[in-house]
């Protein structure tokens, strides 16, 4: 079976949202831990935040965007492997790269690259999640164009791997080896 057969992506632009959506450039806020922690969690100080643009997928059902279900939208970012490398060592070498294109760090997916928006392999970040309004997220994709949309089987692959990752659960008394 060949790429041509089974496309990773189609190109769409506007501003309808689907899951597997790459959105290049999208603003998201991040909020700091202020100086004054115990007096921003009563409301006497203010919360230090910035505006960060990251390459962002949209994680959020389509099924669920589609029959308009959500007012806000789970949006995950995306690095390219080389940015990534530098976040996670590791990720430098060929097993740890291996190791991931397997699906064997929970935290990370990754996706094949997209020539068309000139998108190199990249990793899926679910250590950090954000929402966006939908509205607002829809108006960043229509203004940033041509984007790449992940199809299936290959998003149902991400979305299954989010799900992954949510669903791990450590037992603090497991049952005793049989070796």
């Amino acid at each position: 079976m060949s790429e041509e057969n089974y496309p990773w992506y189609v190109i769409v632009q506007g501003s309808e949202l689907a899951q597997g959506d790459v959105i290049p450039d999208c603003p998201v806020v991040e909020l700091h831990v202020p100086d004054d922690l115990e007096a921003a969690v009563r409301g006497e100080a203010g919360l230090p935040a910035d505006i960060q643009r990251h390459r962002m997928i949209v994680m959020t059902q389509a099924c669920d965007l589609v029959q308009a279900k959500v007012d806000s939208v789970v949006v995950c970012p995306v690095w390219s492997l080389d940015e990534m490398a530098e976040v996670v060592p590791q990720f430098k070498h060929k097993k740890p790269r291996e190791k991931l294109r397997r699906g064997q760090f929970p935290a990370y997916h990754m996706l094949n690259g997209c020539l068309a928006v000139e998108m190199d392999v990249s990793i899926v970040d679910f250590h950090r999640i954000y929402t966006l309004p939908k509205a607002f997220l829809g108006e960043v994709a229509r203004q940033r164009g041509e984007r790449a949309r992940l199809l299936p089987p290959y998003r149902e692959h991400l979305s299954q791997a989010f799900a992954r990752y949510f669903m791990r659960v450590g037992l603090p008394v497991d049952i005793p080896s049989f070796l």
